[in-house]
């Protein structure tokens, strides 16, 4: 035992000797040479590599020798030209994105990878270049020496291919190629067809020391390859400082979020994946700035403060801002129905800035509760539910705002700032106006109210195209709520497929109004919607088109199993090629309808899709000869189904 302790110790005392002897040793950092490159060997996981192998030739099919790839890491070609590389993680997905490669005397070249490329040989020729010679210098004309380049080639329009922006590692053949000489000069081939946009930034912004980087990040410089020397203007950093305070206390706000953006575009600044930015003990911020653009905010929030937005520019270097915010009391009041009782249950209100509702609406409408438009300040907050009708706002907007309540069967109501406190912090619903539609003869129809496009609605805001529609199901009558009171709608009818006939869920339009309809508030409009449209039916004949219909003796719960193993679609295609009317097929009549609203010379489509128990899909198209289905004009159109009666197919 004793014996076994004395060797424990010895070993132990080795051990702490040891671990002395590597801390001891300074930090080292990477070099600016290196001995002569080599293909690096990507970082292993467990998923299945996608190899990609291939050969780097000229122009007249000679081999390239030593070309660098760079494809999540960095490979070199042999003698032969030959490179292998083996894809793992992200970079499996090879689909819609580029490889560079570059060697000397050549051209910069960016491969487009595709999915073929897994199975084949890739075969990547390179071509003698342009050269495009940069300057890198500072704002007083000085040459930066060993600046760094991060390209990015921008795919011609049209093409699939994503924006490909290079990543490459110390010591590497690409860090050689993408790094400026001693006199800042940086000079690099690529080919005229090429747009390459590239960011310029200093050795130490490069190698990882971003708080002590002298110089920023220049974005977005297009290269050029006119033979001049293209300068590139890398400014000062410069840091500032300061305290977020209590605009009524002067108190420090020690937990305030403070972001640096651009402004404008509000892109988050950041450098390397890092904001550079940190908070001191006594509560003060630091934020350096190292990254070049015209003009820059701080946006600043906290938990029970207004936020605040400072902008400002590059001009002046360093220099302190203190934020000051200013309490935000939140917002309460409450919803009253229309007769003026508080709302129990389901009433709900929502803040959203003024100048949000002012420029567009765009979900759709008024629909049943809170709809998602404009810019929300806060989410929408429910009344109280021992029945008071009060609902209460966290926090506010210190601009003007508008408060939204609406509800399906309690009315709705948009108020400012200015009308809400005006009126005590009440608001109070209006009811909907209601439009009542009715077709004579009665018939199952969907009708639909959609307002009329560009409209503006006095202290609201203006309506988008296509938005805002309302539905309702009905046989010869129905009531829809307008649930934009005071707009012009427009009403249309179509034919209702949801009888199980093939093509169910198809909007054929049968009628229409064609003068706008104005609904106000608390308002019942009735109209009668004329038909515009003439349902016609034929019966398709050919072989095979009994075994379609539903069997006499078929359980219901069988027909859709049935169904999809003979998929059907039919349409109805005018000869000239103008019009085509999808239609729908009977499985129980054998018969096929169109709702037709021009007539002509038609040729009848349908189209079986048969699948068998664990098949492939085989569809057979079947056509008919050309169709008189409509003669005269839409006055003397009959209400009555025009009853083409049989009509023979051929197989297409």
């Amino acid at each position: 035992m004793k014996k076994f302790a004395m060797i424990f110790c010895i070993v132990l005392l080795a051990g702490l000797g040891l671990l002395q002897l590597v801390l001891a040793q300074p930090p080292t950092r990477p070099q600016t040479t290196a001995p002569p490159p080599r293909a690096r060997i990507p970082i292993q996981d467990n998923a299945e590599p996608v190899v990609l192998e291939g050969r780097v030739l000229d122009q007249d099919g000679n081999p390239i020798a030593n070309a660098a790839l760079n494809y999540g890491s960095e490979y070199l070609t042999d003698e032969q030209g030959n490179f292998r590389i083996e894809a793992r993680g992200y970079n499996t997905r090879i689909e819609e994105r580029y490889m560079l490669v570059i060697a000397n005397s050549y051209a910069a070249t960016y491969y487009p990878l595709s999915k073929e490329d897994r199975e084949r040989p890739i075969e990547i020729r390179m071509a003698p270049g342009k050269e495009a010679r940069v300057r890198v210098i500072d704002s007083s004309g000085n040459p930066i020496p060993y600046a760094h380049v991060f390209p990015h080639i921008i795919p011609l329009p049209g093409a699939p291919f994503r924006t490909f922006g290079l990543s490459y590692s110390f010591n590497s053949p690409f860090e050689k190629a993408m790094t400026a000489d001693e006199n800042g000069l940086w000079e690099f081939e690529i080919s005229p067809e090429d747009k390459i946009t590239c960011t310029f930034s200093s050795g130490e912004e490069w190698r990882g020391d971003r708080w002590n980087a002298k110089y920023m990040q220049s974005r977005n410089v297009i290269l050029q390859t006119d033979g001049e020397i293209q300068e590139v203007v890398l400014p000062d950093c410069f840091t500032i400082t300061g305290k977020p305070l209590d605009a009524e206390t002067g108190e420090l706000i020690s937990n305030a979020d403070i972001k640096l953006v651009s402004s404008p575009g509000q892109y988050v600044i950041t450098a390397g994946g890092m904001v550079l930015f940190r908070k001191n003990d006594d509560g003060s911020y630091e934020q350096k700035v190292t990254e070049d653009y015209e003009e820059y905010a701080f946006l600043v929030s906290e938990e029970g403060y207004y936020p605040q937005t400072i902008n400002f520019t590059k001009e002046g270097g360093d220099r302190t801002l203190d934020f000051h915010l200013k309490p935000d009391p939140g917002l309460s009041g409450t919803l009253m129905d229309t007769s003026g009782n508080p709302v129990r249950l389901n009433g709900s209100v929502t803040m959203i800035k003024a100048e949000s509702m002012t420029k567009t609406l765009t979900n759709g409408g008024y629909n049943r509760s809170i709809p998602s438009f404009g810019e929300r300040i806060e989410d929408y907050k429910n009344v109280d539910r021992n029945g008071n009708g009060r609902f209460t706002f966290d926090k506010s907007f210190e601009g003007e705002y508008h408060l939204l309540s609406t509800d399906s069967r309690l009315g709705f109501a948009v108020m400012s700032r200015e009308e809400f406190e005006k009126n005590g912090n009440v608001i109070q619903l209006r009811p909907w106006g209601r439009v009542e539609v009715s077709v004579d003869p009665p018939r199952e129809l969907e009708v639909e109210l959609v307002p009329v496009e560009g409209q503006e609605l006095p202290g609201v805001f203006p309506l988008v195209p296509g938005k805002n529609t309302q539905k309702a199901s009905f046989n010869g009558k129905a009531v829809i709520d307008a649930m934009l009171p005071g707009a012009k709608y427009r009403v249309y009818g179509y034919a209702n497929m949801s009888d199980g006939t093939i093509g169910s869920g198809r909007r054929l339009l049968v009628a229409r109004l064609d003068e706008p309809v104005s609904v106000a508030s608390g308002e019942t409009v009735k109209i009668t919607l004329p038909l515009v449209g003439r349902p016609v039916t034929m019966k398709p004949q050919f072989a095979g088109v009994e075994n379609l219909l539903y069997p006499p003796d078929m359980p219901s719960n069988e027909r859709s199993a049935f169904a999809q193993q003979n998929a059907i679609t039919v349409e109805l295609q005018r000869t000239d090629g103008k019009l085509t009317l999808p239609g729908t097929f009977n499985r129980s009549t054998g018969t096929v309808t169109f709702y037709t609203v021009e007539g002509g010379m038609y040729n009848l489509i349908f189209r079986v899709t048969k699948t068998s128990d664990g098949g492939q899909p085989s569809t057979t198209v079947y056509t008919s000869d050309r169709i008189p289905v409509i003669t005269g004009d839409q006055e003397s159109w009959s209400v009555e189904t025009l009853d083409i009666g049989e009509v023979s197919l051929v197989v297409e």
